[in-house]
């Protein structure tokens, strides 16, 4: 948390809750999904960004279902 802190801007703590709240809102009961703005293809990372936000969704069990998924 301190490394995603340090690159985010964030507190540590900020890190660890967004993590929980991915989690908790993730799996057969619940599903979350992914929206964001043109801002995260306006910078260089822009595709490694998108890249890493899929992956999470697959590794959270929130593709392919409904609800679930990337929105830009």
């Amino acid at each position: 948390p301190e490394a995603v802190a340090d690159i985010c801007g964030c507190t540590p703590a900020e890190v660890i809750r967004v993590a929980e709240l991915l989690c908790a809102n993730s799996g057969r009961e619940r599903t979350s999904t992914i929206v964001y703005a043109v801002g995260w293809t306006h910078h260089t990372t822009g595709v490694q960004t998108i890249r890493a936000a899929g992956i999470l969704q697959l590794l959270l069990g929130n593709i392919g279902r409904p609800g679930g998924g990337i929105m830009a």
